[in-house]
């Protein structure tokens, strides 16, 4: 692994957030502009300065394909020809979902629901078909200009039903201050636009997207300081199964060096039966 290995099923990002925290507040000012604007693919990116960490850079919601929309409504991930500048000031919309209802236990306090509403995808964040976006957050140091950072990408869980990256929970920019890695989340389509499972059609859109946005960081993650042979994958619950699924679904051609699966595997659900003729 290019990492240490996480203890328990706590969620990575959001670990090293409550523990880096006063990191980010005692590191020195530093040099940022020259990483603000990077090429890609796309076109130019256009990230910024990520609050409460004065040397890391966010770039949130990059599209990595095609809006999944019209014609690509229930398709593979188109890849991206056109070239234009984005600027990559705000998370992208999460894919569409239903978030899950309120919770009631003995106890709670005033904060709790809210707490469980960011991880549980009910904080009414903005939806959109048009949602295969990812973030990025890089510290601007030597590293960044070597580009021989370790890449850390992250799928989030929901048991494929809900799951967002525009959430406390997820952001990387702790993270990416405190260990001088790249962070990557991934928002992937979930529930029957992710999964329609009809028959005759292209099946496992969601684990299809988590490839395609594996497959834009391989060609663009060293414009961020990044080392593409150093990429590992993450997930927590359905995003530790999807990461269990790449094992044996690219077996040839993995692209990653490492996987982590904080919770959830490969037998976490049970897979659908051979259809009867």
């Amino acid at each position: 692994m290019l990492l240490p290995k996480a203890k328990g099923t706590a969620l990575i990002l959001s670990a090293a957030t409550a523990v880096a925290a006063s990191v980010g507040a005692t590191t020195p000012s530093c040099n940022t502009r020259q990483f603000l604007t990077v090429s890609t693919s796309n076109g130019p990116v256009i990230g910024h300065a990520a609050s409460n960490s004065d040397c890391v850079i966010e770039y949130l919601g990059i599209p990595f394909a095609q809006p999944p929309v019209g014609d690509l409504r229930f398709a593979a991930p188109a890849k991206i020809t056109a070239k234009n500048t984005y600027e990559a000031a705000h998370y992208g919309a999460d894919c569409p979902l239903t978030p899950s209802k309120p919770v009631d236990y003995p106890g709670f306090t005033p904060q709790a629901q809210r707490i469980i509403n960011y991880f549980a995808s009910g904080a009414g964040t903005p939806q959109s078909e048009d949602c295969l976006t990812l973030n990025i957050w890089s510290k601007a140091t030597r590293n960044s200009l070597k580009a021989k950072k370790p890449v850390l990408v992250f799928f989030y869980g929901g048991r494929f039903a809900i799951g967002n990256t525009d959430t406390p929970f997820y952001t990387g920019k702790y993270f990416a201050d405190a260990e001088d890695i790249v962070v990557v989340t991934v928002n992937y389509r979930i529930n029957i636009f992710g999964f329609p499972g009809a028959p005759g059609s292209t099946q496992n859109l969601g684990l299809r997207d988590q490839r395609a946005a594996v497959e834009w960081v391989r060609e663009n993650i060293k414009q961020f300081g990044g080392d593409a042979y150093k990429i590992t994958i993450a997930g927590q619950s359905a995003g530790g199964v999807s990461v269990d699924y790449w094992t044996y679904a690219y077996e040839k051609d993995p692209i990653v060096k490492g996987v982590i699966a904080h919770s959830g595997n490969a037998f976490s659900f049970p897979v659908n039966a051979p259809r009867r003729p």
